[in-house]
């Protein structure tokens, strides 16, 4: 059943006065071989006073070096050297001279590296945190235990040499970053999340087959002020959520020739949160969504009858929350995508608004954009786009908005989705080109962070 959901039952709630919630600003990996260098290039440059971190994988025998994005001195905050593959986690606070570019130095050359860097605003100074390293031979990568307060940031990262090595999605509701492309010999995933209570943290992910790993996790403290959590009810009826928003994880999945399309989420969504999907299909009618222990989905935007549909959909997770999310395509057979990403804290009943727009060109002199949305602080805009055709590639989105998890391109099915949280009142808007001309079609919601 599709519907929009009605304001009037939102019950507001008072902010008690505590640490800021970390937020995710912006994230972006590079991998190579048989470099000397590995540089990673931010979508816009950090801002003053923000964390940035660098999780990486490296062949080398020694430790690498960083420099750039504006850090004046990079901390070294985990490594697992000796082991036959080295993870290391860094990490720096922004200065006055932020910088786009951050580049590492292997300490040896030439070798395979990897490097996932992240930008986190709402820490807080000094550079306060405690990490942990760990090694072995099996088919499942296991971090070490760190201990954390509320709204502290923890991550984790785990690498392995294994040629065509595959990792799986994090445990214990970590939450997938941006993947590098493997390299024959450095395969690597890093992960976060954002506790809500005082207590031991660890994660772990799966390989493809048994072989040598190595891993690390870093809890970073939290020396902010302000902010806080308000109360607030459960599942799909009334209730506020918390003062703060944020993405609590993320997957995708893709298909050529279906007529439906199933996602599966890393672990159990918690009753009261949000689970947006945007997803893109060659059908020439709507989708329909079930699962997820969502009883009543919404579809908050389509851009039928475009050439290509892209569209979201919400729902608030119910007492009964299941991993799985099943698409029935409104044609079939066709290709289709999603991404489906779960968020705590935003208002209930689910309150958006929709822009939607489509065109025939989409590179660099005439983007995909959907318009803008007006935005209050803690709201979450979720935009995506789509191609109706094979081979296309879409560049990082604009304006401050942080790429999701992007499904493998299909034949007649190429996505890409994004997301921001909205700091400040406002309006907000992203797009991205893609390398050849064609055919697209946009949306982009915005979803209201409970009223203070």
């Amino acid at each position: 059943m599709h519907h929009l959901l009605s304001r009037a039952a939102l019950t507001l709630f008072t902010v008690a006065a505590s640490a800021q919630a970390p937020v995710l600003v912006q994230q972006r990996a590079n991998s190579g071989a048989d470099l000397s260098t590995l540089t990673v290039t931010l979508n816009q440059a950090p801002v003053p006073g923000h964390l940035l971190v660098v999780c990486h994988d490296v062949t080398s025998s020694s430790n690498s070096t960083i420099t750039g994005g504006g850090v004046a001195t990079w901390t070294m905050c985990s490594s697992t050297i000796p082991t036959k593959s080295n993870s290391e986690i860094w990490a720096g606070i922004v200065g006055s001279s932020p910088s786009a570019t951050i580049t590492i130095r292997l300490g040896s050359s030439p070798n395979y590296a990897s490097a996932i860097v992240s930008e986190w605003s709402g820490l807080g100074t000094p550079l306060v945190f405690t990490g942990s390293a760990t090694s072995g031979t099996s088919a499942t990568t296991t971090t070490g235990t760190v201990t954390c307060a509320d709204r502290d940031l923890v991550i984790g990262t785990a690498g392995t040499h294994g040629g065509g090595q595959t990792i799986g999605a994090p445990g214990n509701s970590f939450v997938d970053l941006a993947r590098p492309t493997p390299q024959r010999s450095s395969t690597m995933a890093a992960s976060y999340r954002l506790p809500t209570a005082a207590g031991p943290v660890s994660t772990s992910w799966g390989l493809g087959y048994s072989y040598g790993w190595a891993a690390g996790i870093v809890v970073f403290r939290n020396q902010s002020t302000g902010g806080g959590t308000g109360g607030g009810g459960t599942g799909g009826g009334t209730g506020g959520g918390t003062g703060t928003t944020a993405l609590v994880q993320q997957a995708a999945a893709a298909g050529a020739g279906i007529a439906t399309l199933t996602v599966t989420l890393p672990n159990l969504p918690t009753p009261g949160n949000v689970i947006v999907l945007s997803h893109d299909s060659t059908s020439g009618g709507n989708s329909r969504v079930s699962g997820g222990g969502v009883p009543s989905w919404t579809q908050c935007a389509t851009t039928l009858p475009a050439q290509d549909n892209s569209e979201i959909f919400c729902g608030i997770v119910g007492s009964s929350p299941s991993r799985t999310i099943t698409l029935t395509l409104g044609g079939s057979p066709n290709s289709a995508e999603v991404v489906a990403t779960e968020f705590s804290g935003l208002a209930r009943p689910i309150q958006f608004e929709v822009r939607t727009a489509a065109g025939s060109n989409g590179t660099g002199s005439s983007p995909t954009a959907a318009g803008s949305v007006t935005t209050r602080a803690n709201d979450i805009v979720v935009a995506t786009a789509g191609v109706h055709g094979g081979g296309a590639v879409f560049s990082q989105p604009t304006n401050s908005f942080v790429d999701l998890l992007r499904p493998a391109s299909q034949p007649s099915s190429v996505m890409v989705a994004a997301y921001l949280r909205a700091t400040a009142t406002g309006t907000a808007s992203t797009s991205w080109t893609i390398n050849f001309q064609h055919r697209w079609a946009a949306a982009t919601v915005v979803f209201r962070a409970p009223t203070p």
